[in-house]
């Protein structure tokens, strides 16, 4: 029974007068204490600390946190010695968080290629990216980095993007430029994302990327890309030493800059990760360093999609008849000694580039600085001045990695030379979700965050 119903029981006694006064006293006593304890016990229950109370230290409130991984394409990993000064910004983040002496690209060090390894973690025999421009024998369809209709079809990408892999766990992601954001892979796209413009400002992306994360918290991204190209324009045009590409660093650290700044007048810098990479870096070019592939073979008997750094060669479609790979691999094998024939089970093991149907069966790789040309394509269009794509291991395709932000350690830590692949496992540890399957290790988790137990 209840301490109420007690209470009424001995009221009811008392009104009877058929009781004993002592026993009445008693019954009196202990029916009006047990109220007492009853409205303390509430007291106290009411007042007590709660694990879901907001002022909590384990509330979603307290580990609310953003990610924000930037590519800045063609940030060679030393253009802060080579062009000094010119990214202030970038070096205060250095000096905050954590970064990398080089960042090691993905074999071949190209645009599509690595920006789509940076978010998978896998290398191109696996995920099927294994150029800006190739041709796929079954789809018998050749893919262009220009191409809308081909980025944005899903059957060129391989592997799990960390957006998807982030959005089947519930979370909100955007992407303001990426290669791969503007297609479904596995039937996922980030919840926001534009379509590649390259007239779009600098400024106006940064404040589309602020813009998404002053929505609501429901419909805010808690991961988010962004993609600057000018400092690899440059390189190209200009050459890895050209004031052009100090001018492209002073432009691209200006919209870091307004980036954490808006940050900061948001209220959500110090809980923002932010993350900034290249995809390679960039060498210069010369016509003196030309190798003329059109002197050895005749032309017309193969297909050719992407002639350099590393030149992809099939037998054309009706010329079968008329010349073998091995006749071909002989006429080059040796006909220089900075481009190298290599059948496709034949490239080193370490790049990582033999098992997939878009890599050519007979290929030519050339060393740092050399191009693969025809004799007509030369006189056309002559050699530009930079460009990359080269042996990843090479020092002049080394990326830059930089981070700060509540996960990340702080005081300027170098840790060293670490790859592009491992990025992935690093960044779902972030999100504290599983990563997407990949080629990667758990070396830049370590090395960078906080807390990697």
């Amino acid at each position: 029974r209840s301490a109420l119903w007690v209470f009424c029981d001995c009221a009811d006694m008392a009104r009877s007068g058929t009781e004993k006064p002592f026993i009445l006293f008693l019954s009196l006593f202990f029916a009006i204490f047990a109220c007492v304890a009853i409205v303390v016990l509430a007291v106290a229950a009411q007042t007590s600390p709660s694990s879901s109370s907001p002022s909590s230290p384990t509330s979603s409130e307290d580990k609310e946190e953003y990610t924000i991984l930037v590519s800045l394409d063609g940030f060679r990993h030393d253009y802060f010695d080579i062009h000094p000064g010119k990214a202030p910004t970038l070096e205060s983040f250095r000096r905050d968080g954590v970064y990398a002496d080089r960042m090691v690209p993905i074999f071949p060090s190209k645009t599509f290629p690595n920006h789509w390894s940076i978010v998978t973690g896998l290398n191109a025999e696996s995920h099927g990216i294994v150029a800006n421009s190739f041709y796929d024998p079954v789809f018998d369809e050749e893919f262009h980095l220009w191409s809308t209709r081909a980025v944005r079809n899903a059957s060129w990408w391989g592997g799990e993007p960390i957006w998807a892999a982030a959005e089947k766990s519930g979370l909100t992601t955007a992407c303001y430029y990426w290669p791969g954001s503007e297609a479904p892979v596995g039937g996922v796209r980030p919840t926001y994302y534009k379509a590649f413009d390259g007239s779009v400002p600098l400024s106006t992306r940064v404040d589309g990327v602020l813009n998404w994360l002053a929505l609501n918290k429901t419909a805010r991204p808690s991961f988010v890309t962004l993609y600057m190209e000018s400092v690899d324009h440059q390189g190209h045009s200009y050459g890895p030493f050209s004031n052009e590409v100090g001018e492209a660093m002073s432009e691209v650290d200006a919209a870091l800059l307004r980036l954490n700044e808006g940050l900061r007048r948001q209220g959500i810098e110090e809980k923002t990760n932010l993350i900034i990479v290249s995809d390679h870096g960039m060498t210069d070019l010369s016509p003196n360093r030309v190798f003329f592939i059109d002197d050895y073979i005749d032309m017309k008997d193969v297909f050719i999609v992407d002639y350099w750094p590393v030149c992809h060669i099939r037998i054309r479609r009706g010329r079968e008849g008329n010349v073998t790979l091995d006749e071909l691999f002989e006429k080059l094998d040796g006909a220089n000694p900075h481009i190298h024939a290599y059948m496709k089970n034949d490239l080193p093991a370490r790049f990582h580039f033999r098992s997939n149907r878009r890599i050519a069966p007979l290929l030519l790789v050339a060393d740092l600085g050399w191009v693969v040309s025809t004799r007509s394509n030369f006189n056309r269009n002559g050699v530009i001045s930079g460009s990359h794509g080269f042996d990843n291991e090479d020092l002049d395709m080394g990326a830059i990695f930089t981070a700060k932000g509540p996960s990340f350690k702080q005081g300027g830590i170098n840790i060293g030379t670490i790859r592009n692949l491992d990025l992935v496992n690093m960044m779902a540890a972030i999100m504290d979700i599983h990563p997407p399957p990949n080629n990667g290790t758990q070396q830049a988790r370590m090395l960078a965050l906080k807390n990697t137990e």
